[in-house]
């Protein structure tokens, strides 16, 4: 009897990036949505007139990155290191500590 997976193939085969640029988007969304908020509201008073630079700029950066690491990340093996979990962790506990 041969068994049918539910999960498209190509989710299948990237499913650990698919989950890495999910959760990205969960953390950036709410710094995102008050920098677009800020922006077309002029909400945010002028010492920070330069904070929509980063709307433009982070988008950029990471194409930019991507077009120039593309073949070298496509060549890297498909392994998992512990210490990138408890790094991971500890940024995140840093970043949520409240005082």
């Amino acid at each position: 009897m041969q068994t049918t997976s539910k999960i498209s193939p190509f989710l299948e085969r990237n499913l650990g990036n698919v989950l890495i640029i999910t959760f990205l988007a969960i953390i950036y969304a709410p710094v995102l949505l008050f920098w677009y908020d800020g922006w077309l509201n002029k909400s945010i008073n002028i010492e920070h007139e330069y904070f929509s630079h980063a709307i433009i700029g982070f988008p950029y950066a990471a194409y930019i990155i991507f077009r120039r690491n593309c073949g070298k990340w496509q060549k890297l093996g498909n392994t998992i290191h512990p210490l990138g979990g408890f790094l991971l962790a500890l940024g995140l506990a840093i970043l949520y500590h409240r005082d």
